[in-house]
């Protein structure tokens, strides 16, 4: 929850913003500009700036649905401009202590096989069908740039039900991009301070690997894709 400690001015056709103090439930704190036009609350656009200063902007639960979950503290700046329907969200900010990011790469689904290896039929041709991964998301093209420190924890979930999972903290600078048709681009690379990796593969027992200090992650757009070193 948010609390706004300036008066919000409210006319016929807005609800405007000057400098109004946002603070989290923890301490977080941001200042809100702008404003949100409508007319009699139908075609409501918004243009609105957020500057926070460690301010909770995440808090969601682990699920099977969302393209990414966890608590996001961060110091920066979001920008919330056109109309309710297709919303333009870009954030540019640094990670704070207590940010524990994840993107699960088995949403949609909740299966023990692993969706990610192909298994083709020694009659196959070398034809190949290739699976589209996208989410119901509709109405938000969404950007996040975000420079990460080892304050925070990231996590890579290729697989929970078998419990493979990348985890780890360290520095990199990550863009985040999503369309409204719920398309996914990722580009960046983080550099791990620590880490480890629990690995599993078919009926093969869980294996769990430590990630050596100086080991990289890339994304050069298909967030399914990165290169891992």
């Amino acid at each position: 929850y948010y609390n706004v400690n300036k008066k919000v001015l409210f006319t016929t056709g807005s609800i405007s913003f000057d400098q109004a103090e946002i603070t989290d439930d923890t301490g977080g704190r941001g200042r809100l500009n702008g404003k949100i036009s409508h007319e009699y609350f139908r075609k409501t656009r918004l243009d609105l700036q957020l500057d926070a200063r460690n301010l909770l902007v995440l808090n969601t639960e682990p699920n099977f649905t969302d393209p990414y979950f966890g608590v996001g503290r961060l110091t920066g700046r979001a920008t919330f401009t056109g109309p309710i329907d297709l919303v333009d969200i870009q954030i540019r900010a640094a990670t704070e202590r207590g940010t524990r990011f994840a993107i699960p790469l088995d949403a949609e689904s909740n299966r023990a096989n692993l969706d990610f290896i192909n298994f083709v039929s020694k009659n196959d041709t070398g034809s190949t069908v290739e699976e589209e991964k996208r989410f119901e998301v509709s109405g938000v093209n969404f950007g996040m740039n975000v420079t990460a420190n080892p304050d925070a924890e990231f996590s890579i979930l290729f697989d929970r039900v078998a419990g493979d999972i990348i985890r780890g903290r360290g520095n990199g600078a990550v863009e985040f991009l999503m369309n409204p048709q719920g398309e996914i681009n990722m580009y960046g690379n983080y550099t791990f301070s620590s880490g480890d990796y629990s690995f599993t593969l078919a009926n093969v027992p869980s294996k769990r690997f430590r990630i050596s200090e100086g080991s990289t992650i890339a994304w050069t757009g298909d967030p399914y894709d990165a290169q891992i070193n």
